[in-house]
């Protein structure tokens, strides 16, 4: 599926709110990212289901959970059993992320990544975010 382009005006002040949020979530990557990622939690939460959860399948025994990489490469959607999920969720809530997919992503980020690149990627996000920023 090929991604579209669209144009979104914000406002100097939600703009900033967003960057300082993305300055202490380097996790979260660009705004693009950031933006596409509320937009998803925004309709699971009008579709009446939890962010920690996922998109439903069937009658709640397995969800689908999305995981959304910040350097721009495709998602990837992973189906686990509803026990793994509530589990999950509590650990996602936990830490403070807003879904589990955040937290698989976190996990595979710490795992397979080293801090060097970690830090390396955080700055580059930042930088493309943010091209106006000097150092």
């Amino acid at each position: 599926m090929e991604d579209e382009r669209i144009t979104l005006r914000m406002g100097q002040d939600d703009v900033r709110t967003m960057d300082e949020y993305l300055e202490g979530h380097p996790e979260l990557g660009s705004r693009s990212l950031f933006i596409r990622t509320a937009v998803r939690e925004y309709i699971n939460r009008d579709a009446g289901v939890s962010a920690a959860q996922g998109s439903p399948r069937g009658i709640g025994a397995e969800r689908d959970v999305r995981v959304t990489f910040p350097d721009g490469s495709e998602d990837v959607t992973v189906h686990l059993s509803k026990r793994y999920v509530d589990a999950m969720g509590v650990e996602a809530g936990e830490k403070g992320l807003a879904t589990i997919g955040e937290l698989m992503r976190n996990i595979l980020w710490e795992h397979y990544t080293t801090p060097e690149s970690r830090k390396k990627t955080a700055t580059e996000s930042f930088e493309r975010a943010n091209p106006a920023y000097e150092r």
